[in-house]
């Protein structure tokens, strides 16, 4: 990833050492960007850690997916087939990425980052992680009136949250969807375990999907 607004919490490996079960206590926050329209051909994805309602570290990888980049991609996220070329394949990251997300709450904004995961693992036909899924976005529209029929893209809310992210980075994205939910709960005064009892906002069961 290059510089950004939030590299500083960035570990400079691709360990996840010092990154304990989180239960209730918090969460993490994913997103993916991929080569084309294959959901499973993720070549990046960040995954950033709250507790408290303060992100405290995040993980990032480019990612080779091993599929041809479609030029709309490129244009959006800036990663190419250069830049891959040397990069670890889907498997090669799952043994840490599963140790992150195994039995914690994992936010993404809308269902994409959710399913381009899941297919990914389908893909290598890899188990799937045994997490608990949740929807930024549904959480948006419940928390918030006014989003709940229009304006819950990540960008439109988070202009209205006053977060200043770049657009596009995994480890971006990510963050902004977290500081969201952060400030949902903050405005409504609930928590996570609140937000998970409903059952069209999160899922216990990693091999579902629930949009």
């Amino acid at each position: 990833m290059q510089d950004g607004y939030f590299t500083r919490l960035t570990p400079t490996g691709s360990s996840c050492d010092g990154w304990p079960p989180l239960g209730l206590a918090g969460f993490l926050a994913v997103d993916v960007e991929t080569a084309n329209t294959n959901p499973s051909s993720i070549c990046q994805i960040a995954v950033v850690r709250f507790e408290g309602g303060i992100a405290v570290r995040s993980w990032h990888s480019i990612v080779n997916p091993g599929e041809p980049f479609a030029a709309l991609n490129v244009a959006l996220h800036g990663i190419n087939e250069n830049m891959v070329a040397n990069a670890p394949d889907f498997p090669q990251i799952i043994d840490t990425l599963a140790e992150m997300l195994t039995g914690n709450v994992v936010a993404t904004h809308m269902p994409f980052d959710r399913i381009a995961v899941q297919s990914a693992l389908a893909k290598y036909c890899i188990e799937p992680v045994q997490c608990s899924w949740l929807d930024t976005a549904v959480v948006a529209r419940r928390a918030w009136p006014r989003f709940a029929r229009r304006g819950y893209g990540l960008k439109s809310l988070a202009a209205w949250c006053g977060i200043d992210f770049r657009h596009h980075d995994a480890v971006e994205d990510a963050m902004a969807a977290g500081l969201i939910f952060t400030k949902a709960m903050a405005d409504t005064g609930t928590s996570v375990e609140t937000w998970m009892v409903d059952s069209s906002v999160g899922s216990s069961d990693g091999s579902r999907i629930v949009d």
